[in-house]
This record gives structure tokens, C-alpha cells and sequence, in this order.
């Protein structure tokens, strides 16, 4: 079985929709690397859609930041509702069986999921990750956020405050490994480029001699999905655009 390897999602159901059935014509099982939910205007049929592929054709999910969040709004936590989140929580509150397929699939998420050489998550993995710190607070925060600088300032968009990403780690990752993540639309840079358009995949070459492939093209931002195909052993073929 071969795999097909979604970046961001972010309630875009139609192209969500075309990428299952672009896995099932091609026989590829999918994995998400998260952010399912936020942004687009479709959560309730995303979310079914997601529930539905994970029962019928083993679709495998990892756990993205907005997942989390919409997660820790749900069990109640003290949470900042975003612009992002608006749509999401409108069909979330209007329908329990939205609430009950949300957490169905957020239930079946994991940290990271790797295929042979291929590793995978959503925003990064430490570079102690590679020494078997798979576990450690530090270690399950950067695949969700990635990493950042505290010591640099903050810049504030949409009434929230964004640190300084930083990707030491991504030059950590070792020889003969690839690392396929979201999250980041406009990575290698310190500071995320809001309004920037490129919604197009980046692959780095680490310093260390292994590779990162990020595959967050926009989706739910006036971008689009992509995903990233995969042979039976995890290696890394190529990426296919759902507009």
C-alpha cells in the first residue's frame, strides 16, 4: 500500500473531498498531518468526511495546533477564540453529532507517525527527537508549534501575538531521513509572512544530510491542499495539488 500524505486542511471540504477520492482511484491510504479544522468555512462536512475515511479506509490522523484547540475548547478550557475558529465552534455548537465526530477523531490522533525513513507531524521535531526524546514536553510541543525564539519579539496580527519561529531542527534532521510537516506556509523564515501568497511545498536539505518537505499550501487561507505521495517503504515520490 502506497500513501498519500495531506498538508493543512482547514475546513476546505470540497478539495479535502477530491483528495480522498484521488487516494481511493490510486489505491493510497492517507495521512493527515493535521489542522483538519479552522479557517474554511466547511467544518461540519470536513469533519464528517474525516471521521468517515478514518472508519472505512483506515486513514490515519496526526494531531495539529488547531485541533488541540478546538480539542481544549470543547472539554472547556480557558481558550482565546481567533477569527480562525469562528466557523469551526458555529457548527460545533449547532449540532452534537459534530461535537461527537470531532472528538472520534481527535481520539484516534497521534504526535507523529513514521513510515520506514519518512517521519511525520505537524509543525517539527526536536533535534533530541533523533536521540529518542519522543516524550518530553519540549519534544510534544514543537510537533505541534514547531519551535521558537523567546528572546525575540513577538509580532502581533490579527489581535494575536506570534513569536519568532526559529529551525535549528530542521537542519538537525540526520542523513537518509525525510521529514514531511504542515503548519508552516512560509517556513525558513523568522517571522511568518501573513499575507504572503506562495502556497507552494518547500523542501530544505539538512545540514545534517536528511531533507524537509513542508506541505501546508494555504488551504482555508486562499490557498490550497497538497499531498505528498509515498511508497509501500515511506520514500518519497513526489506531491500532487488539490485546487
Amino acid at each position: 500500500m502506497k500513501y498519500l500524505v495531506l498538508g493543512d486542511i482547514h475546513n476546505e471540504y470540497k478539495l479535502f473531498m477530491d483528495a480522498v477520492l484521488y487516494a481511493k482511484e490510486n489505491d493510497l491510504t492517507i495521512i493527515s498531518v493535521g489542522d483538519i479544522v479552522d479557517y474554511g468555512p466547511h467544518a461540519k462536512s470536513t469533519i464528517h468526511l474525516a471521521r468517515t475515511i478514518a472508519v472505512t479506509m483506515d486513514a490515519m490522523f496526526i494531531e495539529g495546533n488547531h485541533d488541540n484547540k478546538i480539542y481544549r475548547y470543547l472539554k472547556g478550557n480557558d481558550v482565546v477564540v481567533s477569527h480562525g475558529m469562528v466557523a469551526t465552534i458555529n457548527d460545533l455548537e449547532s449540532d452534537d453529532t459534530v461535537k461527537e465526530n470531532f472528538m472520534f477523531l481527535y481520539e484516534q490522533m497521534k504526535n507523529y507517525i513514521n513510515i520506514g525513513d519518512t517521519y511525520m507531524t505537524h509543525a517539527a521535531f526536536t533535534s533530541s527527537f533523533w536521540d529518542g526524546d519522543t516524550d518530553s514536553k519540549q519534544a510534544k510541543r514543537a510537533y505541534l508549534y514547531g519551535e521558537i525564539d523567546k528572546n525575540k519579539p513577538t509580532v502581533e496580527y490579527n489581535g494575536q501575538d506570534y513569536p519568532a519561529r526559529t529551525y535549528d531542527w530542521a537542519d538537525a534532521v540526520p542523513s537518509g531521513k525525510t521529514v514531511i510537516v504542515g503548519h508552516d506556509r512560509t517556513p525558513l523564515t523568522e517571522v511568518p509572512a501573513f499575507h504572503d501568497e506562495h502556497n507552494k511545498v518547500t523542501i530544505h536539505d539538512s545540514k545534517s544530510g536528511g531533507k524537509v518537505v513542508w506541505i501546508d499550501t494555504g488551504a482555508g487561507k486562499g490557498g490550497h491542499i497538497t499531498g505528498a505521495t509515498l511508497s509501500e517503504n515511506g520514500e518519497f515520490l513526489g506531491t500532487v495539488e488539490f485546487k
